[in-house]
């Protein structure tokens, strides 16, 4: 809406110049686009520092599920290793027939059931983490990218602010 209003004012300002008291008209549409230009300028900044808050909180978001993952893929490394180390046939149906009764026999069968779920289930939370992790990441650069299109909008519009500044010294003086 603010660009509009500067589209407006330069507008009025070329039709002002054409008149015969144009220093007047000029200067006082000259104040009113710098004004607004201004507004401009404002929002941009206010834009832009919310967006580094998003980045901040995105950053600090991704840095906790890295950390999280870390762990996950710590503790499924040392199941693995402990996986690996009683490996054998042997020591599962040592384990199995070891038992003092056919229940705890049965239990025994569970719990290794068991087990193996649970390194599934840490294997399939690895997984969906670090899709998770990435979808983060992907949002943490789509946000700063939409910072630096404010930075350079901000930057296009104190061009122009500065341009309007020489357009009113140059109005003053004559």
């Amino acid at each position: 809406a603010l660009k509009g209003e500067i589209a407006e004012t330069e507008k009025a300002l070329n039709e002002t110049r054409k008149t015969a008291k144009v220093n007047i008209g000029q200067l006082s549409l000259i104040n009113k686009k710098m004004d607004l230009q201004g507004n401009v300028i404002d929002n941009i900044s206010s834009e832009i520092k919310n967006l580094n808050n998003n980045i901040y909180l995105a950053q600090k978001e991704v840095n906790k599920m890295g950390r999280i993952l870390d762990t996950l893929k710590q503790e499924y490394s040392n199941s693995m290793v402990y996986a690996y180390k009683s490996r054998s046939n042997y020591d599962f149906l040592n384990f199995i027939f070891s038992a003092s009764s056919f229940n705890d026999a049965v239990k025994r069968v569970a719990y290794l059931r068991s087990y193996r779920s649970y390194r599934e289930m840490q294997a399939e939370n690895i997984l969906r983490t670090q899709d998770m992790l990435a979808d983060r990441i992907k949002v943490l650069s789509g946000t700063k990218i939409k910072k630096n299109v404010a930075l350079q909008e901000q930057d296009k519009a104190m061009t122009q602010l500065e341009k309007q500044q020489e357009e009113k010294k140059v109005i003053v003086n004559k």
